[in-house]
């Protein structure tokens, strides 16, 4: 099917280990992949936690769609723009570089914050 997030070849791998790729990525200075890893490792984060089931070969919107509508969605996670942004860069072939990286980094680290207070509250 056309516009999966993975490729039917493609491993199923858990975060931790798509961020260790986007490291990868980045480091040989292919930032395009290395923005896929982090959106990937955020999606695979937030089915882990059990807000929204990750399904391979869904597009970015329909995971968004899921996670949007999950009633175990972090309150302060609006994952929208993140999603647009990916759209962009993945789809759309627009890539800054580096920034571009750290800005899905930072979304990745969001959702982590938010699922960590959200179990502690």
């Amino acid at each position: 099917k056309l516009g999966g997030l993975l490729a039917e070849d493609e491993p199923e791998r858990t975060a931790d280990e798509w961020l260790q790729r986007a490291n990868e990525l980045e480091l040989r200075g292919e930032y395009r992949e290395a923005v896929r890893c982090l959106y990937l490792a955020s999606l695979v984060r937030l089915d882990e936690m059990d807000v929204a089931r990750f399904v391979r070969h869904q597009t970015n919107w329909e995971h968004y769609e899921r996670i949007a509508s999950s009633p175990k969605r972090p309150k302060d996670l609006d994952f929208l723009e993140p999603t647009r942004q990916f759209d962009v860069i993945w789809y759309g072939r627009i890539v800054r570089g580096p920034e571009d990286v750290s800005l899905f980094r930072s979304v990745y680290q969001h959702i982590c914050d938010s699922l960590r207070l959200q179990k502690t509250a």
